[in-house]
C-alpha cells in the first residue's frame, strides 16, 4: 500500500529524523511510539502532504486515498449542527443538501442525492451516533455546545465517512471517554478487516495493546520496527536493556584491565628510574651510562600509553548508551490529614443544561481519586466547581482556608503562556532550589531562561509538578494530564503521584493510569456522582 524509504526531515539546520523506512500493507495497523519531540507527528504530516520531507522516497499504490487526523482538533464551523458538519465533508452532497433544504419538494434533487450516496451516508452517520452512544438529539446539536472530546469524535466520524484506504491518526484517543475509546478500537479493527490500513501515533498503552500489529519505534535518534503490540515492545526493550547491561559490564571490565596495565607500566617505569638513580648515586656512573636503557624504556612506555589509550577509546565507542528512565524527583514533606473542599447539595450547569444534581462531596488530603464519566458529563465542570472557578446555581461550596491545592489543566501550556521557564517561579520560590530540581529532572541549567514555548508538554508537566511540590501543596487537581505526554513521562508521572505526600483528584480516560492509581473512583453517570 505505502512504502517509505530513507525518509529524512530537517528543521532549519537541525535534523529531526533521518533514514526512516517502513512498509504498510493493506489491512495492517502500524503504531508509532517515541519521546515527545522526536518527530512522530511530523512524520504523519509529511505522509499527509502537510509538510515536505527533506529527503527520501514515498511510494504507494495508485489512487490510494489517505485521511489525516491532526493531534490538535482543527477549528470547526461552530455555527452549524453536527449533522451539517458531517455532510459538509462531501462537497457534492453538501451543495445538494443545501438545495434540498431550500426546495424539499423537488424529486429530481432527491434522486441526485440518492445517486451520490446521500442516504447511505446518513445511515452511516446514524450508525456511528449509536455506536459511540450519543443521544438521539446529538446530530442536531450545535458544534459550539460540544465538549472537547465530542468535537474530537466528530472529526474522526468525518474521516471514517470518507472511506479512506489509509488513515493517519495522531493521538486519536485524546479527550475521549472509556466507552468511546473502546468503540473506536472496535471500529478500527472492523475497518482493518475491510483491508483498511492505519498509521497511528498514540501514548495510550492499553489502546496500543488492543489494536497494534507492528510498532515503529523512534529510539536513540533512529527508528526500527517491533513485531507485535506495546507489551511485545516492553519485552523487547527489557531484553535489549539486559543485553546492553552485559555488554557494558564486559566493556567496563576490559577498560579497567587496560587502565591497570597502563598504571602498572607507569609504576614499573618510575621504579626503574628510582633504581637507576640510586645506582648512579652509589657507583658514580658517567653521563652515557646514566641514559643507558632509559630511552628505550621511555619509548616503550609512550608506545604502550598510545596503544592502551587507543584501545580504551575504541571500547568507549562501542559501549552501549544506557538510557536513563524518565523520572520526576522532588523534595519530600509531610501533609497532615485535613479537609480541602466540600460541595453540599450542589447542582452544576453548562449554560441552561444541568450536568450534575445534588452533589455531596467532601475531599481531604487522604483522598486519591480518579474521576470518570462520559464526554460532556461534567468532569471538567466539577473540577472547576471544586476550585471555585465555576459558580454554583444551587448548593454551597466550603473551602478550608488553611489548605493549599494546585490545579494542572488539560492544556498544560495554559500554565505557561509566556516568559522564560524560570519566570514562572517567582518569590517566595528560592531560585537556587528551583534550578537544582529542574536540572535534576532533565531540564539543564542553560535552558532555564528559555521561552516556555520552546519546551515540550512533558517538560512543562515536570515543571508544573515541581512548582506544586516546592509550594508544599496539600492536594492536586489534574484534568486529563496524560493527553499530550509521551509514554516515559506518563510512567514517571504515575510514580511521582504514588510518592506524592498529599491527595489528588484526576480526571482521566487512561486505562493504564487508572489501573495504577485508581483505588478510589468518582463516577459521573446520569447526572449523578457516586463513589466506586
Amino acid at each position: 500500500m505505502i512504502h517509505v524509504q530513507n525518509l529524512s526531515f530537517n528543521l532549519g539546520s537541525r535534523s529531526i529524523w533521518e533514514n526512516v523506512s517502513f512498509i504498510i500493507s493493506s489491512g495492517e495497523i502500524l503504531s508509532i511510539v517515541g519521546k515527545n519531540g522526536c518527530g512522530k507527528s511530523t512524520l504523519l504530516k509529511v505522509l499527509s502532504n502537510h509538510e515536505q520531507a527533506s529527503g527520501g522516497l514515498i511510494t504507494h499504490t495508485q489512487s490510494i486515498r489517505i485521511g489525516y487526523l491532526a493531534q490538535e482538533t482543527e477549528q470547526q464551523e461552530r455555527d452549524v449542527n453536527v449533522f451539517a458538519y458531517l455532510i459538509n465533508a462531501n462537497p457534492s452532497l453538501r451543495e445538494l443538501k443545501h438545495k434540498l433544504d431550500q426546495n424539499p419538494s423537488l424529486i429530481e434533487l432527491w434522486n441526485q442525492y440518492q445517486e451520490k450516496g446521500g442516504f447511505e451516508l446518513e445511515q452511516k452517520i446514524e450508525q456511528y451516533r449509536k455506536g459511540f452512544s450519543f443521544p438521539d438529539n446529538f446530530l442536531a446539536l450545535s458544534i459550539h455546545h460540544l465538549s472537547g472530546g465530542e468535537r474530537r469524535l466528530i472529526s474522526i466520524f468525518q474521516l471514517f465517512l470518507n472511506d479512506y484506504d489509509l488513515y493517519l491518526l495522531d493521538e486519536p484517543t485524546n479527550d475521549l471517554d472509556l466507552a468511546k475509546i473502546q468503540f473506536l478500537e472496535t471500529e478500527i479493527i472492523r475497518q482493518k478487516g475491510c483491508k483498511k490500513s492505519f498509521l497511528i501515533v498514540s501514548h495510550d498503552r492499553f489502546f496500543l495493546n488492543q489494536i497494534t500489529d507492528r510498532i515503529l519505534r523512534f529510539h536513540h535518534g533512529s527508528t526500527d520496527i517491533v513485531i507485535g503490540n506495546y507489551n511485545n515492545l516492553i519485552e523487547q526493550e527489557a531484553m535489549e536493556e539486559a543485553c546492553s547491561k552485559r555488554q557494558v559490564e564486559v566493556i567496563e571490565k576490559s577498560i579497567d584491565k587496560r587502565k591497570r596495565e597502563l598504571a602498572l607500566k607507569t609504576q614499573w617505569t618510575q621504579q626503574f628510574k628510582k633504581q637507576r638513580k640510586l645506582f648512579r648515586m652509589k657507583n658514580g656512573t658517567s653521563g652515557i651510562e646514566k641514559d643507558y636503557g632509559q630511552k628505550d624504556l621511555e619509548r616503550h612506555k609512550t608506545q604502550a600509553c598510545k596503544r592502551v589509550g587507543k584501545e580504551i577509546e575504541e571500547l568507549k565507542q562501542i559501549k552501549p548508551v544506557m538510557e536513563i528512565a524518565s523520572s520526576i524527583r522532588f523534595p519530600g514533606y509531610i501533609v497532615p490529614n485535613k479537609n480541602i473542599v466540600t460541595l453540599e447539595n450542589a447542582s452544576l450547569f453548562r449554560g441552561q443544561k444541568k450536568l450534575l444534581h445534588s452533589v455531596f462531596l467532601s475531599i481531604t488530603t487522604r483522598d486519591r481519586l480518579i474521576l470518570m464519566g462520559e464526554n460532556g458529563s461534567g468532569k471538567t465542570t466539577l473540577i472547576q466547581a471544586l476550585l471555585g472557578n465555576h459558580p454554583l446555581k444551587e448548593g454551597i461550596r466550603k473551602v478550608n482556608p488553611c489548605s493549599l491545592f494546585f490545579y494542572i489543566p488539560q492544556e498544560i501550556r495554559k500554565l505557561f503562556l509566556k516568559g522564560s521557564l524560570l519566570s514562572h517561579f517567582p518569590y517566595p520560590f528560592d531560585l537556587e532550589t528551583v534550578r537544582n530540581y529542574l536540572s535534576a529532572n532533565g531540564i539543564p541549567g542553560e535552558r532555564h531562561f528559555d521561552s516556555v514555548t520552546l519546551f515540550s508538554p512533558g517538560e512543562l508537566m515536570k515543571a508544573a509538578f515541581m512548582k506544586a511540590v516546592l509550594l508544599h501543596t496539600d492536594f492536586l487537581f489534574l484534568d486529563e494530564p496524560t493527553n499530550h505526554l509521551d509514554i516515559p513521562t506518563i510512567i514517571a508521572l504515575e510514580k511521582a503521584l504514588l510518592e506524592f505526600p498529599g491527595g489528588y483528584l484526576i480526571a482521566t480516560h487512561d486505562r493504564s493510569l487508572i489501573q495504577t492509581l485508581g483505588k478510589q473512583k468518582l463516577i459521573i453517570e446520569q447526572k449523578t456522582l457516586f463513589y466506586s
